[in-house]
């Protein structure tokens, strides 16, 4: 596990994190809504090859240098994340109710 984050920090100074936050960026713009369907159809692609934690730990970074780029470089606001928190929330704890 060690090793990934070094991977992660690897490929962050190489600037492969803030390409692909570049790229995501680029493709939807300010829209949220865009992004957000980006990132969940990139995320299905993806998973179905790459394991969830690596994917996770480094997609936070990117997601990061994404929320960066929003607004002409002011950033997100984080009232902006909190439906998408606050859904997740609730559909983890019905995961975890029906198991």
């Amino acid at each position: 596990m060690f090793g990934l984050f070094i991977l992660i920090e690897g490929i962050r100074k190489a600037g492969v994190i803030d390409a692909a936050a570049q790229l995501f960026y680029t493709l939807s713009g300010d829209d949220p809504f865009r992004l957000y369907t980006l990132l969940v159809f990139v995320s299905v692609g993806l998973s179905a090859f790459i394991d969830n934690i690596p994917y996770v730990a480094t997609m936070l970074p990117v997601v990061q240098g994404i929320a960066a780029l929003m607004n002409n470089g002011a950033g997100m606001a984080p009232e902006a994340s909190r439906p998408s928190c606050f859904i997740s929330a609730c559909s983890r704890a019905q995961l975890w109710a029906a198991t």
